[in-house]
């Protein structure tokens, strides 16, 4: 009898993705590193998702230098690109399905990174509850994504993680703004 496993394995794969930071594990060393390079490492992550939903991603801006863990930076992109993937998933066949994810260094010497995309965007009467843990808009969501993300951020950075509009895309744009460990 063959079984397909992909599905549980994928399933399986976002649980982990999403507790690990919750878990207690022992963080690297915090080095620096090209903020970009991290990005591309993140979003390498998702290729095969990307590919198969026809989702051109695109990263730009500044590349800045940050002192930080690479597993933080790859935490913050999986969870903001992951909620593009779904998002944009759901877009009927032939709609543009982009993902912009910009950095630049503001004039108060903090990093933004603001990960967009051209799906159906935030619903105004759910932007307030968003962050909070548990909840999600999606069919099958746990929660935990922009919950861990924020939290990631506000740990290693002194950071916050806000829901920008509009964004330069139509669909949902975050900022992950980093304060600290940025130089």
């Amino acid at each position: 009898m063959h079984v397909d496993l992909t599905a549980q394995e994928q399933a399986l794969d976002r649980l982990f993705t999403r507790v690990e930071p919750l878990s207690g594990r022992r963080r690297g060393r915090p080095r620096a590193l090209s903020l970009q390079a991290a990005i591309d490492e993140a979003v390498a992550v998702h290729e095969g998702t990307l590919e198969k939903n026809g989702i051109t991603v695109t990263v730009g801006g500044e590349d800045v230098t940050v002192t930080a863990d690479p597993g933080d930076i790859s935490q913050v992109v999986h969870n903001l690109v992951g909620n593009s993937i779904y998002w944009l998933s759901t877009l009927p066949e032939g709609k543009e399905r982009t993902i912009l994810i910009e950095t630049r260094r503001t004039p108060q010497d903090e990093v933004d990174i603001d990960v967009s995309d051209s799906g159906p965007g935030v619903r105004e009467e759910i932007q307030e509850m968003i962050f909070d843990t548990y909840f999600s808009d999606k069919e099958d969501g746990i929660g935990l994504g922009l919950s861990i993300a924020g939290s990631v951020v506000k740990d290693f950075s002194d950071g916050d993680l806000s829901l920008v509009t509009p964004g330069p895309l139509a669909g949902a744009t975050f900022r992950a703004r980093l304060r600290r460990r940025v130089g």
